[in-house]
């Protein structure tokens, strides 16, 4: 029987003990905490490079299980039409070979396996893609916390009014610096249109 193609797998392809380890630490680091940004931020490259590293082994296992199957069903359909009595079968026809060879228990386990493999390696992959999303947070929420988004109720229209009022402070005095050109031009301009008058000559 089909022996030959498992020796490729000792278990059912689920993740190990340590990958299921590796993916329950990784999903509690997802959170992002409001006041340990710095922390975050320094631990994000690490956290996402683990993901990245779970999520290609998975995925890699999950190839393996692809050609487990193919194995699997090679060898089993050559049993099949070697030895048709062997498997139930007194004539050999494609429908029934086809039949036979689907409901063949090492079919069934390698497909199984393969099942198995896919969804450890989608669970990773998720986990990779949500690492990523918490990149683009972290840096949402690094923004949000320097524009004081986070501060005390109040804070945040308080500084918007302050920097209203030094807006407003600068426009005027960029008014009256304009104001006070344009008066000094225009008495200058006067002073050269009136002609000087003579003093009265004595004699």
């Amino acid at each position: 029987m089909a022996s030959e193609p498992f020796r490729i797998f000792s278990r059912d392809t689920k993740m190990n003990e340590e990958q299921q380890q590796e993916y329950d630490g990784l999903t509690r680091r997802l959170s992002i905490h409001i006041h340990l940004l710095h922390k975050d931020a320094q631990q994000q490259p690490d956290l996402v490079f683990r993901a990245g590293e779970l999520a290609a082994e998975l995925k890699a296992e999950t190839k393996r299980a692809r050609l487990a199957v193919d194995e699997v069903i090679a060898e089993v359909n050559q049993s099949i039409r070697a030895d048709p009595e062997k498997h139930g079968l007194v004539k050999i026809t494609e429908g029934a070979v086809t039949t036979t060879l689907n409901a063949h228990p090492d079919v069934l386990k390698a497909k199984l396996m393969e099942i198995n493999a896919a969804l450890s390696a989608d669970k990773a992959s998720n986990l990779a893609n949500a690492f990523e999303h918490r990149r683009s947070m972290i840096n949402n929420e690094v923004e949000m916390y320097t524009h004081n988004y986070w501060g005390e109720p109040g804070t945040q229209s308080r500084v918007m009014s302050k920097s209203r009022n030094e807006s407003q402070k600068i426009e005027a005095e960029e008014f009256e610096s304009k104001a006070r050109a344009a008066r000094n031009l225009r008495r200058g301009h006067k002073d050269e249109a009136t002609p000087e008058t003579e003093s009265p000559k004595t004699e």
